[in-house]
């Protein structure tokens, strides 16, 4: 007997780790396929383009967050886009800038058109020169309009220049600085543009879940492969309770998508791009590696909760009235049987009353 014990005690061992070890080898395939498939998708399957711009290539250089006018002025086409790729925080510094570029630029413009139009049209017969100049500023084309003014002082009298001798430098002044201005948003908007070369990770709004979805559901798989590797550590061998406790997992993705959303829009928005590419891989796998502890305390508070409620249904109204406890000497001795008789048949029928009692109260 003992030794058909240990016969069958060792086939079961030995079943036991064939089965372990096929396991292995099936959680170790699921994974190769899932990052072949990851990869392939990566490869054949790029980032949409943020804007539908001719000039936006997948470089996401500036042409794909704005657009720059001949006169200084920019137009971002899409705020929100700007600040997903660049980030918050840099994006909006660039657009404050960009935007009091933008106005004191206008702001120059007026004032020249003023002291052209008012101190030295007057003083020309031909008036075509100053016409050309106010036609260069309107187009934006400031250098060609600072050479036509000097044209114009040239042609002017040594008194025609003395009588607006105050009117000349503010002129000057006020063209150099635009044209300063002007350069100066070119280099600005050059600096919209998200950081190069692009990350691997998907990183559009409209792939982002699928990318946190991935890397939580790859934590899962890595985790599963580690704890069938450690010797005793399988929790279930049936087929069906290792089922249940697989899809048990599903609460890591779950969490990573609502753990991510809110940790995107409190802190990882206002990082930059870059931050982005390697955040949202390491906390999303992280989160999926973490669902079995994530199942287990699930487990235990519906656990407790339902221990708390199945101890709450009976209030303490409800609870059985006890019944007194009577001295045995102080009950009344029967004088004869059939006294006797009617006691036990008293007796009898309190306790079908009491039982009838507990019964209505379940």
């Amino acid at each position: 007997m003992v030794a058909v014990r240990g016969a069958v005690g060792g086939m079961t061992m030995a079943t036991g780790g064939a089965s372990d070890a096929s396991y292995v080898r099936y959680v170790t395939l699921v994974l190769g396929g899932f990052v072949a498939l990851y990869v392939a998708l990566h490869l054949f399957v790029p980032d949409p383009l943020p804007a539908p711009t001719s000039g936006c290539t997948k470089d996401l250089g500036w042409r794909c967050f704005a657009a720059i006018e001949p006169t200084g002025e920019v137009e971002i086409l899409d705020p929100r886009i700007a600040e997903w790729y660049i980030g918050r925080a840099e994006f909006r510094e660039v657009a404050w800038h960009l935007e009091a570029n933008r106005v004191r630029i206008a702001e120059l413009r007026v004032l020249i058109e003023e002291e052209v139009t008012t101190h030295i049209s007057g003083l020309l017969i031909d008036r075509t020169p100053v016409k050309a100049m106010l036609a260069l500023l309107a187009v934006g084309d400031y250098g060609a309009a600072e050479q036509q003014f000097q044209e114009i002082l040239g042609s002017l009298s040594a008194f025609s220049r003395e009588t607006i001798v105050r009117q000349i430098p503010r002129i000057e002044l006020g063209l150099q600085t635009i044209s300063g201005l002007r350069s100066s948003q070119e280099k600005l908007v050059e600096s919209l543009a998200a950081p190069w070369p692009p990350s691997f990770v998907w990183m559009s709004p409209l792939f982002l879940i699928a990318e946190v979805l991935f890397w939580a559901i790859f934590g899962v798989l890595v985790h599963l492969l580690v704890r069938s590797l450690l010797p005793g550590r399988l929790a279930v061998s049936s087929t069906r309770l290792r089922g249940v406790a697989h899809a048990k997992l599903l609460y890591g993705p779950i969490v990573a998508l609502l753990l991510f959303s809110i940790l995107y829009e409190g802190w990882i928005r206002l990082g930059s791009y870059e931050m982005r590419a390697w955040f949202v891989p390491a906390v999303s796998f992280l989160l999926g590696y973490a669902s079995h502890a994530f199942a287990q305390a699930l487990d235990r508070f519906f656990d407790s909760a339902a221990t708390i409620e199945s101890e709450g249904q009976f209030s303490h109204s409800q609870r059985l009235p006890e019944a007194p406890i009577q001295d045995p000497a102080s009950l009344p001795r029967p004088i004869d049987l059939d006294e006797m008789r009617s006691q036990l048949k008293g007796w009898v029928r309190d306790f079908s009353e009491t039982q009838q009692t507990v019964g209505g109260l379940e």
